[in-house]
């Protein structure tokens, strides 16, 4: 019995020496937390200051403006429709004249930087224009779209007018959604969802077409979720500024009910300049709160390798076409980290009347 008093009055000493007191406890003493991985913010990643690891991924994606005006097929309809000031290419500029030729240009372009490993994972594209009219030149856009090395595409709105006679008299005096909005997104991983926003409002020529907004969620390898990309083109001129002010809450209602990925990307030909002059560039980073990459480029100059073209002269307002990011959960991030603009040669000129504009993204989860 003596024995077992003395065994239990060891334990209760043990217990009693090695326990922190109420006080201690009440305090935190004596006691060790993990801290939550969800506290880790994006200045923790850009500077290395994390203390586990995190998975990381690069995307790039390349918006370009291909300007590709239709043109009538030589035919008998179209010499009448000339005898109404329609010309074969309505837009009779180098780049409708010659369209077929620079889609083929353009092809040996995307095949050569798949060939050296530099085709972007996904490319952006405006104003590739396709009409429901028997009397337009489809086949050059077609072509491309055939051809490019990209093995999955989506596209839309298309063209509202279909063929028949009041189509043909709208297509030929270039009333409402003669063309489609041209907007295109390639992409090198599966689509595995995608819709499309037409613009209930235009303005002069932009009337022509079906503007809007293209949206396409992909399925990237190595990612745990999808990746959402959007693609745009607004109105053009800056006189009609007004008519943008409608199109961007159209936009970002559209953005924000699409979206569910936790990686979302907006680019495409925003007919904005980064200046005081244009009120649409501050409405859409207002109402969208997504975070324009010239300005993170800035922020981050020492991590935003300038591969080309110059960041003074995209954040100056001088350029159009813009990308925007944002995320949908706290435990992921996107960052640029490269980007460059430029122009593909084309019969010793540009390949379009706009730059490419191209981004290279670090995506952490």
């Amino acid at each position: 019995m003596k024995s077992q008093f003395l065994l239990i009055f060891g334990f209760f000493f043990l217990f009693v020496a090695c326990s922190p007191s109420f006080e201690a406890l009440d305090r935190g003493e004596g006691l060790s937390f993990q801290q939550p991985s969800d506290t880790l913010t994006n200045e923790n990643v850009l500077n290395g200051e994390e203390n586990f690891s995190r998975d990381q991924k690069t995307l790039t994606v390349m918006t370009y403006n291909m300007h590709g005006i239709p043109c009538l097929k030589r035919s008998i309809v179209s010499q009448i429709a000339n005898l109404f000031g329609v010309e074969r290419c309505p837009d009779n500029t180098v780049w409708s004249r010659n369209l077929d030729r620079r889609m083929s240009r353009f092809t040996q372009v995307l095949n050569e930087l798949n060939s050296r490993n530099e085709l972007p994972d996904f490319l952006v594209l405006q104003e590739m224009f396709i009409s429901k009219q028997s009397v337009v030149d489809n086949s050059p856009i077609q072509n491309f779209l055939n051809s490019t090395p990209y093995p999955f595409q989506s596209s839309g709105p298309e063209a509202t007018q279909e063929n028949n006679v009041s189509g043909l008299v709208n297509s030929i005096f270039r009333e409402n959604g003669a063309v489609s909005s041209g907007l295109v997104i390639l992409s090198k991983f599966p689509i595995v969802q995608f819709s499309n926003l037409a613009f209930w409002i235009c303005e002069d020529s932009d009337c022509m077409s079906n503007k809007g907004v293209a949206f396409a969620s992909v399925q990237v390898e190595g990612l745990p979720d999808r990746v959402d990309i959007f693609n745009t083109h607004l109105q053009a001129g800056q006189r009609f500024e007004n008519i943008k002010a409608q199109q961007v809450p159209m936009m970002v209602e559209y953005i924000q009910s699409q979206s569910s990925s936790p990686w979302v990307i907006a680019a495409g030909d925003f007919n904005f300049r980064n200046n005081p002059d244009f009120h649409s560039f501050e409405q859409f980073t207002r109402l969208s709160q997504m975070d324009f990459v010239g300005e993170a480029c800035r922020e981050l100059l020492e991590n935003c390798q300038k591969a080309a073209g110059t960041l003074d002269e995209w954040l100056n307002g001088s350029l159009l076409d813009h990308q925007f990011v944002t995320t949908n959960s706290n435990a992921v991030t996107i960052d640029p980290i490269e980007f460059e603009y430029g122009q593909y040669d084309f019969e010793g000129g540009d390949l379009t009347d706009h730059p490419y504009h191209l981004v290279k993204y670090l995506l952490t989860w």
